[in-house]
């Protein structure tokens, strides 16, 4: 199996339940101001931005993604992060988009209703062989299957955690919803939660401005599932009404 299969299906034990109607093929193109990326992070998509940010190494990235291939994920992100980009959300931005882009920007930038969501990470199993137990229990331990799935576990965990140290942000952010105690979801619909400001400030996660500093209030997506926000100090989820 190639990287792309493993990269599709942690994205998609990633994904609640709720049915989100996001773009099925993601769109590429320079604005003028940005790099516009819309859509879901696939590998084609993931070379077709990689080589337009190659063609234009000083512009920042504006991104509309619903999540996708943790692998292509982490590929965007540590060339933002080297390279000390910016990175800005006008719509929404969950799971992978969230875990890593958003994060990897040396500026972030949020219009005042977007939305950032998370609902886990690499680490929200305790283990690699958790990741891959699907594989084990259908192909059997040592298998083809389960040997390629072990090693892309392996790989993809400790380069997560490798990110998330260079980036300075605290690994928690991707699983904090997890939490015992936490009781995400709340309610059915809830398909991510997102952080105030000040709490991703707590964990790390900085230097973000709202357009023209308005206050950031983001919204329940029309049609997509409602969202919650974890509470540090309360270890908990609550709704976003």
């Amino acid at each position: 199996m190639q990287r792309g299969v493993f990269a599709l299906l942690f994205a998609g034990l990633l994904q609640a339940c709720a049915s989100m109607p996001f773009p099925e093929e993601a769109t590429v193109r320079f604005d003028g101001e940005w790099i516009a990326y819309d859509g879901p992070l696939s590998e084609e998509g993931g070379r077709q931005l990689l080589d337009l940010m190659a063609a234009h190494p000083d512009v920042g990235l504006k991104i509309n993604s619903g999540g996708g291939s943790i692998t292509v994920g982490m590929d965007i992100a540590q060339w933002i992060l080297v390279r000390g980009l910016a990175v800005y959300v006008d719509q929404y931005c969950y799971s992978s988009c969230a875990n890593y882009i958003f994060i990897a920007g040396r500026q972030r930038r949020l219009s005042p209703d977007a939305v950032i969501g998370w609902h886990g990470g690499t680490r929200q199993w305790q283990s690699a062989e958790a990741m891959c137990q699907k594989f084990a229990d259908s192909d059997g331990v040592g298998s083809s299957a389960h040997k390629t799935c072990m090693a892309f576990a392996h790989r993809e965990r400790a380069r997560e955690e490798q990110f998330f140290e260079l980036a300075g942000v605290d690994q928690r952010i991707t699983t904090l919803g997890f939490t015992e105690g936490a009781g995400y979801p709340p309610r059915s619909t809830d398909f991510a939660w997102t952080y105030t400001l000040e709490d991703m400030a707590r964990l790390g996660l900085d230097n973000i401005h709202v357009d023209g500093n308005a206050t950031w209030v983001p919204q329940n997506p029309d049609h997509y599932g409602t969202l919650c926000r974890y509470a540090l100090d309360q270890n908990r989820c609550i709704p976003i009404e």
